[in-house]
């Protein structure tokens, strides 16, 4: 199978579509070979030419998803953004969220630009304070007082970043970058979707990476080879995703986990606590931890982290237990990750 160079792009996505290709040959009157089109140049090319309906639809998706007074106050922080020539997004989770149906309001703001000098213009225009983060250009702004109802008590910032490891498992050095390169630094493709709120793109969605068609079909990919030896926490969240949302982890992303199971065993103990907070903190985390038992990720947690048959029963007489203490107005005791039995809150 081929195409011409003159052919529309709506007969190369029907030729891959059709015959399961992730390539096809250009070839010129003549039949001589000139160039090759790839799925990545399609979804490259449908990120960056989004159209007036989908912009529209993911408009009223956002009216619909967000309070009100949280809707007016992204608008005036697009305001502040815009006005210093910058571009303002929401990325990540409440992206993928938004589009499977079942939003969050954990909103994760991308400023292209400098989102340090953001922050204090806004709280300047607002009231707030601000803290920030020099080494990884993030700042939070934090409201004086009680906020109104439906808005958050602050709001995050990060400035769009690219990413180097100087070498596995520890923490990347950053540098300012675009948003495109930004959401690149991301775990998975159903995790590097944005959504454009300036002015005059406002509800536009950049799906560089086939987020969108990998949410489509269920699907957790990472974004290249060397994801797992960057960051081996991922496959601690690879699993969380997967069992959370009902999706699979695909093949090629499967053996770059088996691949990096033992870097878990170079991980930090701080930075494997927090993702075992959040793993406990999903509505039925003992799915997420024989999935990574039968994986073989758990004894590279910890030496002794086995999951047993009497597990799965364990975690259900907990729950109950802990409705019934919820029923009756008592609290979880003080000091343990009250999240693990309750509403399945999470990162993202």
């Amino acid at each position: 199978f081929h195409v011409l160079p003159d052919d529309p792009v709506d007969e190369v996505q029907r030729e891959m579509i059709e015959h399961d290709l992730g390539q096809v040959p250009v070839v010129d009157g003549d039949g001589r070979f000139v160039g090759i089109v790839t799925r990545t140049d399609l979804i490259k090319l449908w990120a960056l030419v989004p159209s007036e309906s989908r912009t529209k639809e993911i408009h009223q998706k956002l009216e619909d998803a967000l309070p009100e007074p949280l809707m007016n106050l992204l608008l005036r922080v697009r305001d502040v953004a815009n006005d210093l020539d910058y571009s303002l997004y929401i990325v990540g989770g409440f992206v993928r969220d938004l589009l499977l149906g079942a939003p969050n309001l954990d909103l994760d703001l991308v400023v292209e630009g400098d989102a340090i000098r953001m922050a204090r213009n806004l709280a300047r225009n607002i009231g707030g304070r601000v803290r920030s983060h020099s080494r990884f250009g993030t700042a939070k702004v934090i409201f004086e007082g009680k906020p109104p109802h439906g808005l958050p008590p602050s709001l995050d910032f990060v400035t769009a970043r690219t990413e180097f490891y100087e070498r596995p498992t520890v923490l990347p050095q950053v540098e300012r970058s675009s948003i495109k390169q930004d959401l690149y630094r991301r775990d998975f493709t159903i995790n590097t979707m944005a959504i454009c709120l300036d002015r005059d793109r406002f509800g536009e969605l950049l799906d560089y990476y086939g987020g969108e068609r990998d949410l489509r079909e269920g699907c957790i990919r990472v974004l290249h080879n060397l994801s797992f030896v960057e960051d081996p926490t991922r496959i601690l969240r690879a699993v969380r995703f997967e069992q959370r949302l009902g999706f699979a982890i695909e093949p090629r992303t499967e053996e770059l986990i088996d691949e990096a199971l033992e870097l878990l065993d170079r991980v930090t103990g701080e930075r494997l606590r927090h993702e075992l907070y959040q793993l406990l903190s999903e509505r039925e985390p003992e799915h997420i931890l024989e999935r990574l038992h039968r994986m073989g990720a758990l004894v590279h947690v910890h030496a002794s982290l086995r999951h047993s048959p009497d597990m799965r029963q364990l975690f259900v007489r907990l729950r109950e237990r802990f409705s019934k203490m919820r029923h009756s107005r008592q609290t979880w005791p003080a000091g343990q990750p009250n999240g693990a039995f309750a509403n399945g809150a999470g990162d993202g």
